[in-house]
């Protein structure tokens, strides 16, 4: 993006630049070309940084339900799961059933609004399929809804490790405010989905 500005005998010009610092703060750099009579330059940087706080409330969910809704009663937040499932981070997680005989599932949810300069979704997640309590990871979708449209879903990884990261890009709704809804699918007996550490950051990290 170039603008040009006149004043006496003076171009000005004001070039925009987005920029990754290193300690992972998204910054923009309005550079300032002043081309003088003699065709000599001078560029003056201006960084204005983006704000990096997560707009969602108690992602990693240590306030209880504190921020979220969740739509059926027990699913809710817990401290440990089933075979073993302790939190990622913390000492509490979300705890969302899925019943096989109960359409639509059961889900969390909350409403805010997306900043920064390159916003992308971080969370944790993983799950159990089986009936009574029993049962092993394997099986079973995560789908991730906003505004009531589908943004990603994610099949059961079906594999020993208890959580996978999921990173996705929310640029298109920078600005605006969104309802992120999270919620199991399965079709093998019911399903308990585990959540936690669920951010809005600058950039996909690590």
């Amino acid at each position: 993006m170039k603008h040009q500005l006149k004043h006496s005998t003076k171009t000005f010009y004001l070039l925009i630049v987005p920029v990754l610092t290193a300690i992972f703060v998204t910054s923009t750099i309005f550079i300032h070309r002043i081309k003088a009579d003699s065709d000599n330059l001078l560029y003056l940087p201006i960084i204005i940084n983006c704000p990096i706080q997560s707009p969602l409330i108690n992602g990693d969910f240590e306030m209880g339900n504190t921020g979220w809704t969740f739509s059926l009663e027990g699913s809710s937040v817990v401290s440990s799961g089933e075979v073993g499932i302790t939190p990622h981070g913390g000492s509490k997680m979300a705890y969302i059933i899925y019943y096989a005989s109960t359409s639509p599932s059961s889900y969390i949810e909350q409403s805010f609004t997306v900043t920064g300069c390159s916003p992308y979704l971080s969370f944790w997640w993983s799950s159990v399929v089986g009936m009574g309590g029993g049962g092993d990871r394997c099986g079973g979708d995560l789908v991730v809804w906003v505004n009531g449209n589908f943004l990603t879903s994610k099949p059961n990884p079906c594999i020993v490790i208890p959580w996978e990261k999921i990173v996705v890009d929310l640029s298109s709704y920078r600005g605006q405010t969104i309802t992120l809804r999270f919620y199991p699918v399965s079709n093998r007996n019911n399903m308990y989905l585990y959540l936690d550490d669920i951010t809005i950051q600058d950039n996909p990290q690590p």
